[in-house]
């Protein structure tokens, strides 16, 4: 039987402006698999598993210079089937609120743990080159690395900041890490949009008091009850840029995956 592992408990949080940002967790990465679990594996399926392979991914999401937002730290899953941050009960993943709200990705990264098909998860909270939680500004971005086999995808959801409750994923599929068996390379953007989570009522995107850098404390706002949507399918009166305006996603084998 396959044990899901839980999250470490997080030790904190810090203000960034109104955005509450963790503490004390660095990258995370868990394998549904524990030491004993894998003991309790027959042979065959350890060596099914041997034989198909995986391969190490490099994972960056960039935030452009001239970006309107910044963004905060995500949560991200290695999976079969669908994207696991839309789906269920009115397409929302436990813990989506805080993610999308107020920039806190521990829940849903925890309620990954429970979600069939999610073979690793983890969470990322500090941006690239720095050794400090926080959000990743214009010119700075986030970098992890997954592995996966033939056939998984990958999944992450970051809050676009300068909003009540949107956040940037793939669409339904993930992102697909691998094309007839040859692993992704390159720039994915194209497969990543902007989402309302349709738990807070939208405000004037970079400038609505209930807005992560300007509210008074985290879960501010009117309340919600909508289902997750693209934002181009909100028709909420507001403006809102692209994926491509705000951020860059790459994801690159490692070296010795190729070889």
């Amino acid at each position: 039987m396959r044990k899901k592992l839980r999250l470490p408990v997080l030790t904190g949080l810090i203000v960034l402006g109104g955005l509450f940002i963790l503490w004390g967790c660095e990258t995370t990465d868990h394998s549904m698999m524990d030491d004993d679990t894998m003991m309790d594996e027959s042979m065959s399926d350890m060596s099914d598993d041997m034989s198909m392979g995986t391969t190490e991914f490099s994972v960056t999401i960039h935030v452009l210079d001239g970006s309107p937002t910044p963004i905060a730290p995500l949560a991200w899953a290695v999976h079969d089937g669908a994207n696991p941050f839309i789906v269920g009960d009115m397409g929302k993943l436990h813990g989506l609120e805080a993610l999308a709200e107020d920039g806190n990705p521990s829940a849903a990264a925890e309620a990954l743990s429970h979600i069939d098909g999610v073979s690793s998860y983890g969470v990322v909270t500090d941006p690239a080159g720095t050794m400090a939680p926080g959000v990743a500004t214009p010119g700075d971005g986030y970098h992890f690395t997954v592995t996966a086999y033939d056939g998984q995808a990958l999944s992450f959801a970051t809050m676009y900041v300068q909003s009540n409750d949107l956040f940037f994923s793939p669409d339904v599929n993930g992102l697909p890490l691998f094309d007839m068996a040859a692993p992704t390379m390159g720039d994915v953007t194209t497969t990543i949009l902007l989402y309302d989570a349709g738990t807070e009522v939208n405000e004037a995107p970079g400038t609505g008091p209930n807005q992560a850098p300007r509210q008074s404390g985290p879960n501010t706002g009117r309340t919600e009850n909508q289902p997750v949507t693209p934002i181009h399918d909100r028709m909420d009166g507001f403006t809102y840029p692209t994926p491509a305006q705000v951020i860059r996603v790459t994801i690159e084998p490692a070296d010795d995956s190729m070889m």
